[in-house]
């Protein structure tokens, strides 16, 4: 009896290939590394984006798999899937600045189509999570500051 349960979990397992879960990430920025290192609970750090565009990552490597827009659909945080486009230059590593990830959520799907609209799932009840170098340093409230997106702090690691 248990060979039967386990052959048939095996059959539908290949029937059915798992899911994949992307991560929705804003376009990665450099930032001062003096700014990061003296970031503290309260600071806005504003954002040189005019709007919600994001990339969804996955693989090992963390490689671009889409570019999406993001909103609120149904009042329900949603990724809509935009058409192919080269993306535009890659920030920069150096003595003075930090490559800075800003992680907005994650979304699971097996086939990314243009113009499809997805679920977007958060990160602990916050906006967004900031990465330097692979290592969170501080969770933030994604606002509107002067007309301009910002990056509210409200935690730092």
């Amino acid at each position: 009896m248990p060979e039967v349960q386990a052959r048939r979990l095996v059959e539908m397992m290949r029937e059915r290939p798992p899911s994949t879960t992307l991560e929705v990430c804003l376009p990665p920025l450099s930032i001062k590394k003096s700014t990061l290192e003296k970031l503290e609970e309260g600071d806005l750090l504003l954002l040189p984006i005019e709007k919600m565009e994001v990339l969804l990552l996955g693989g090992n490597r963390q490689e671009v798999v889409a570019r999406a827009l993001y909103g609120l659909q149904d009042e329900t945080p949603s990724v809509l899937i935009l058409p192919e486009e080269k993306s535009g230059p890659n920030p920069i590593d150096t003595k003075k600045y930090n490559k800075l990830k800003i992680v907005v959520g994650s979304v699971e799907q097996k086939r990314i189509e243009e113009g499809k609209i997805l679920p977007l799932q958060r990160i602990e009840m916050q906006d967004a999570a900031l990465y330097r170098d692979d290592r969170l340093i501080a969770y933030a409230r994604l606002q509107h500051h002067h007309r301009q997106l910002a990056l509210h702090i409200e935690e730092v690691k």
